[in-house]
C-alpha cells in the first residue's frame, strides 16, 4: 500500500530529503536504545508484509527488525509472530540501495504499526519502508 496524503505526513520532516534519503539514527552519538518508526494508519488496515531499504547516499541500513502493531489505537502492541508463537525477527538489508520484502506468516489487522530496529549495518540505523496490504473497509 503506497499513498501520500494528509494522513501520511511525517511528524518530523526535513525539506531537503528526497526519495533516496531515509530516517537515520546515529547510534554512536545517541542514547537511543531500541529505536523504532511508527505509522498511524488512521483506519483498520490489513498489513501482509514490509519492504525496506536503507539510505543509498550514506550507505547505511538496518539488518534486522521486528514488527509490532495495534488492532485499535487504545490497545496494547502485539507482535508479528512465527509459526511457533515466537516474535518474528525479520531479515533487513545488506546495503543502502537494495530492497528487501518480508511477508508476515499471517496478515494482521492494524490501526498502528511500529517497526522496531534490532540490528544495523555500519554506524546508523537507516530505514525507508513500504507497508504491503490494503484498507479493510
Amino acid at each position: 500500500m503506497s499513498f501520500c496524503n494528509a494522513k501520511s505526513s511525517a511528524k518530523y520532516c526535513h525539506d531537503t530529503y528526497s526519495v533516496q534519503c531515509s530516517r537515520c539514527l546515529n547510534v554512536k552519538d545517541s542514547a537511543h536504545v531500541n529505536p523504532w518508526i511508527e505509522v498511524d494508519l488512521a483506519e483498520r488496515t490489513v498489513v501482509s508484509g514490509v519492504t525496506t531499504q536503507g539510505c543509498r547516499l550514506m550507505w547505511e541500513y538496518t539488518t534486522q527488525y521486528k514488527v509490532a502493531y495495534k488492532k485499535q489505537p487504545q490497545c496494547d502492541f502485539d507482535y508479528v509472530r512465527d509459526a511457533s508463537g515466537e516474535i518474528e525477527l525479520f531479515t533487513g538489508n545488506t546495503d543502502g540501495a537494495g530492497q528487501v520484502s518480508n511477508m508476515f506468516p499471517e496478515s494482521v489487522i492494524a490501526t498502528v504499526l511500529r517497526i522496531e530496529l534490532t540490528a544495523l549495518g555500519n554506524e546508523m540505523y537507516c530505514l525507508r519502508m513500504e507497508l504491503l496490504g490494503c484498507r479493510l473497509e
